[in-house]
C-alpha cells in the first residue's frame, strides 16, 4: 500500500483526481468501467485518487455499493498511488461503521463530509470528527463544502478541527483565494508535527494555490484531462512559471465542463476570476455536472456511459454536441 504521507513525514500534496463512478444504463455499478478509469489515472501520473467524492455520486449510493466501489478501486490501484475513500453518510454512526470496516482494507485515508439536514453547530462537528479520528486506522481529510452542507466555519474553527490527532488536511471547495488563504494560514500555525495539507477543490488556479501554500488540487476535472493538470502542477514545482501559466490558461478553457456549456468561455473565465479574487466567498448551492464529465470521458474513448444515479439530471439535449465541440476546440486527448 502506498503511504498517504511522504517519506519525510510531510502531509500529502499533488493532484488527487476525484474519480467518477461509472454506471450501466440501468444505473447499476459498472465495475469494469471504474477499474479502467483508475488504471488510466495512475498511468497518467495523478498523485492520488479519491473515490466516492461528490463527483463519484457518493450521496446516491447505498452502503453496500460504496463498499463494492472501494473493493474494486483497491484492486485496480493495487497500491500504485494513494487511494482516498469518501465517507459521507447521513449519520455519525453509519460513517463510523464505514470507516471502521474499510479502514482495515488497503486504503490510504478518508475524505469525510458531514451531510446535514437539520442545522448543526461547530461543537457537534468537532465531536464527530474526534470520534471518527479516534476510531480510524487511517488519516482523515475534512471535506469543506459549505455551499452544500451549510457549515460555514471560520479559519479559527477550521484550524481547531484540523488540530485533532488523525486529521491530515482538508479539501477546500470554496472558490475564493482569500478564504482559502485564511484557512492555509490558520492551519499552518498548528503545532501538530507538520503542516496540514489544504487542497483546492478545483483545478482552475493551480499556480495561485501552490504559491499561497496549498497542497494541490482534489478535483473532478483531472478525470478528463489528467496529464494536462499534472503537468501544470509539475511545472509549478520546477519553478517554470511561464509554462505553468500557459498550461493553466488551457485548463481555464475547460470551465464550461464544470459550469455551463452555453455561455462564451471568455465570459465564464472572467466570472471565475471575479469569484476567485472576491472579498466574499460564494454561498450558492452547486449543480451536478457529473453527466457532463461522464459524457466527456465517453467521447474521449473511455469505455463508460454517461448515466448518473437519479434524481441527478441526465445529459440534456444538445449537450453531447457541445461537449464534442469543446473537445475538438481544446484538443483534449485520452
Amino acid at each position: 500500500m502506498n503511504s498517504i504521507e511522504t517519506e519525510t513525514g510531510d502531509s500529502p500534496r499533488g493532484i488527487y483526481v476525484i474519480v467518477p463512478t461509472p454506471l450501466k444504463d440501468n444505473e447499476e455499478l459498472d465495475s469494469a468501467g471504474l477499474k479502467h478509469l483508475l488504471n488510466y489515472y495512475v498511468e497518467s501520473g495523478c498523485h492520488g485518487a479519491v473515490i466516492l467524492g461528490s463527483g463519484g455520486e457518493f450521496a446516491y449510493l447505498s452502503y453496500e455499493e460504496r463498499t463494492r466501489v472501494t473493493k474494486d478501486a483497491i484492486e485496480a490501484v493495487a497500491g500504485r498511488i494513494p487511494l482516498v475513500v469518501g465517507a459521507g453518510f447521513g449519520s455519525k454512526l453509519e460513517t463510523l461503521k464505514f470507516i471502521e470496516q474499510v479502514g482495515r482494507w488497503d486504503v490510504d485515508g478518508f475524505l469525510v463530509i458531514v451531510p446535514t439536514y437539520f442545522p448543526v453547530g461547530f461543537d457537534a462537528v468537532y465531536d464527530c470528527f474526534s470520534l471518527l479520528c479516534d476510531a480510524s486506522r487511517k488519516p482523515i481529510f475534512y471535506y469543506h463544502f459549505p455551499q452544500a452542507t451549510g457549515l460555514f466555519f471560520s479559519p479559527q474553527q477550521i484550524a481547531k478541527l484540523l488540530s485533532i490527532e488523525g486529521m491530515v488536511g482538508m479539501k477546500d471547495s470554496i472558490v475564493n483565494m482569500r478564504a482559502m488563504g485564511a484557512h492555509i494560514d490558520s492551519t499552518g500555525a498548528l503545532r501538530t508535527g507538520h503542516r496540514k495539507s489544504i487542497f483546492a477543490g478545483h483545478s482552475f488556479a493551480i499556480p495561485d494555490t501552490l504559491n499561497r501554500g496549498g497542497a494541490g488540487a482534489m478535483a473532478i476535472l483531472p478525470s478528463v484531462a489528467p496529464r494536462l493538470i499534472v503537468e501544470t502542477h509539475d511545472a509549478c514545482l520546477s519553478q517554470d512559471a511561464g509554462r505553468a501559466q500557459g498550461l493553466q490558461d488551457r485548463i481555464l478553457n475547460l470551465i464550461p465542463l464544470m459550469n455551463d456549456l452555453g455561455p462564451p468561455v471568455s465570459l465564464q473565465r472572467a466570472a471565475f476570476k471575479l469569484l476567485f479574487h472576491s472579498p466574499i466567498a460564494l454561498r450558492s448551492r452547486p449543480q451536478s455536472r457529473v453527466a457532463v464529465i461522464k459524457e466527456t470521458l465517453r467521447q474521449l474513448g473511455h469505455p463508460i456511459g454517461n448515466r448518473v444515479r437519479g434524481p441527478q439530471p441526465q445529459l440534456a439535449e444538445g449537450e453531447a454536441q457541445q461537449i464534442a465541440a469543446l473537445i475538438q476546440r481544446n484538443e483534449i486527448r485520452m
